[in-house]
């Protein structure tokens, strides 16, 4: 995710991110186990905004951040705007 997160921040001005609340969603497919309780929204919350901070440039925020329903096995997802708040060029000068 860091990898293809990183290489986006570089193409556009806008970022929509679903993001799972799942450790089984990482596990079950040979990843790491994330630095959250499974299905813990608030954790996961703050682990995949911890995420963004490191790999996007500092001039990207979190315009919005909505928790959606979705699944038995999953209730919650995670869907993220992020949003770049200077282009390459105004930073430039």
């Amino acid at each position: 995710m860091e990898a293809t997160l990183a290489e986006c921040s570089q193409k556009t001005d806008n970022l929509f991110v679903e993001c799972s609340t799942s450790q089984k969603r990482y596990t079950d497919n040979g990843w790491r186990k994330p630095g959250f309780d499974h299905l813990n929204v608030d954790q996961a919350g703050a682990w995949y905004e911890e995420i963004f901070a490191r790999v996007c440039s500092d001039n990207w925020a979190v315009q919005s951040k909505d928790v959606l329903s979705h699944t038995k096995r999953e209730p919650f997802r995670i869907l993220y705007h992020l949003k770049k708040t200077q282009s390459a060029d105004s930073v430039r000068g």
